[in-house]
């Protein structure tokens, strides 16, 4: 990060959650019409088990890392800088092709005041499967909600009468938030507009994700600035 800076390079990261149609069309309703948003929740959950010969799931840290980075990323663009994290996890044993983490519950804090809970579990073998990319996403404001995944949302909102809303919006996580943010990256170029999802910014994340893993260990909250005092 520091070098590309230095020399002035342009660099975002491929965050592509930030840019899924659905997510993008939630967007306006978490802005102003559900009010101050208070509680959030992102849920994924399904069976993954590669096999041995997989090349994915053979590092230590998985599901916190592999797949809960995009939601970390996505509720750092909406609801700005993290606090404070707590994270509870496991390993399902029977899962022999994984060498790491098969679910992780991650309770987090911004400094907004916002606080939510994402929940990556990728060793459920029940019926109400929410997989990747259909995680279910719940917003709470104080005067309305938002609920949904990639494919559809409705919007609950009592002012200026209590109704229902059902966004449209067209595409899905794949390939359209891939396009998107490809495109995000040329226009931005193009109009040197700041990346949504700059190198730096995406340090939050990461740090996120740390910060997840060092919670999991200790079992102990950890928050942003004990991460940033070691950078």
């Amino acid at each position: 990060m520091e070098i590309a800076e230095r020399c002035g390079v342009a660099l975002m990261v491929n965050q592509n959650s930030v840019f899924v149609p659905g997510f993008l069309a939630m967007e306006p309703y978490l802005r102003s019409q559900i009010g101050t948003p208070y509680y959030f929740q992102i849920e994924n959950r399904a069976w993954v088990n590669p096999g041995p010969d997989v090349w994915y799931g053979k590092h230590k840290r998985w599901v916190g890392l592999d797949m809960a980075i995009h939601h970390f990323a996505l509720a750092d663009y909406w609801f700005g800088d993290w606090e404070t994290v707590y994270a509870i996890g496991a390993s399902d044993p029977s899962q022999r092709g994984v060498c790491g983490d098969t679910v992780v519950v991650v309770n987090v804090g911004y400094a907004q005041g916002v606080q939510g809970v994402i929940i990556n579990n990728w060793c459920y073998r029940g019926d109400l499967n929410r997989p990747h990319a259909r995680e279910e996403v719940v917003i709470q404001g104080d005067k309305g909600t938002i609920s949904g995944t990639s494919q559809s949302i409705c919007v609950v909102v009592d002012d200026p009468v209590p109704s229902n809303i059902y966004p449209q919006f067209s595409g899905e996580w794949f390939p359209d938030a891939f396009g998107n943010s490809m495109m995000h990256f040329i226009e931005a170029l193009d109009s040197s507009k700041p990346f949504l999802c700059s190198g730096r910014h995406n340090l939050k994340a990461m740090a996120l994700m740390e910060g997840v893993y060092r919670s999991l260990e200790r079992k102990t909250v950890v928050t942003l600035k004990e991460i940033y005092a070691e950078g």
